[in-house]
């Protein structure tokens, strides 16, 4: 079985005012949360669990989800009551959820990624599973990697060697990380026992200067950056002349949810 987990605890601080009184993920843009995107994208891909951390505005988020949730689902909440303890940091928070899956599919719900196929996370998981793999991160080309944004480095067999906006080796090409990645449960193993930690930063990166392997899957789509008040405006544009062109996965997506 796959499950995912969901990151929804985060303060969304550069998009204040807006988060002053919205969680991030359940803000809106032509008429979806954000969150939305993940959801839908991990049902085309089977997934029927979700797994959503909780920090900032826990009780408004939990409301904005349960909408979301068609009656096969279930939904369950891992809350973090002191401090928010990053992607790795939370997973293990939430780890008692994931005992009895045996993939985990790794999701922030506060970006937006319009795949050009929506079984694009079943490949995922299968490239993964054939490469035995602790981790297979789904990545585009992007210009705006090293420079607008720190890139996730590989070599010609898109193995990862490293992650920032400089590579950490020559010869490397710089790819950007769409929010999603598939996970072994083996990456409980390399979590810190307690305490903040991110999962590419001081998990992943250490994980692979042990030999582990960590990979990419590149994919082809449309990625927002939405972490901004600009971006958030863009993305709004972009979405509603997308939305005018009839692209199949995000009509699919806008017909989900008002269904």
């Amino acid at each position: 079985m796959t499950k995912s987990f969901i990151l929804t605890a985060g303060k969304g601080t550069r998009l204040k005012p807006l988060t002053l009184t919205t969680p991030k993920p359940a803000i809106k843009i032509n008429q979806v949360p954000l969150v939305y995107h993940s959801i839908h994208l991990l049902r085309k891909s089977g997934v029927k669990n979700f797994v959503f951390n909780l920090h900032y505005l826990p009780e408004k988020m939990r409301e904005a989800l349960e909408p979301l949730r068609l009656n096969d689902e279930e939904f369950s909440f891992s809350l973090e009551e002191d401090i928010i303890l990053g992607g790795a940091g939370g997973l293990r928070h939430a780890w008692s959820f994931f005992d009895t899956c045996d993939e985990i599919l790794y999701c922030n719900g506060d970006e937006i990624f319009l795949p050009e196929t929506e079984d694009v996370l079943k490949k995922l998981t299968k490239h993964r599973k054939s490469s035995n793999s602790l981790a297979t991160i789904l990545c585009i080309e992007h210009p705006g990697v090293g420079t607008q944004f720190g890139g996730v480095w590989v070599n010609g067999n898109n193995e990862v060697k490293g992650f920032g906006k400089n590579p950490p080796e020559k010869h490397l090409s710089g790819l950007h990380f769409t929010g999603y990645m598939a996970l072994s449960k083996e990456i409980i193993n390399h979590i810190p026992a307690d305490g903040e930690s991110n999962i590419l930063y001081g998990v992943l990166d250490k994980a692979i200067e042990k030999g582990f392997t960590v990979n990419v899957l590149r994919a082809e789509g449309f990625w927002f950056e939405v972490g901004n008040p600009e971006g958030l405006k863009e993305a709004e544009l972009k979405l509603q002349a997308l939305a005018k062109n009839d692209h199949s996965y995000y009509t699919d997506l806008k017909k989900s949810i008002s269904t």
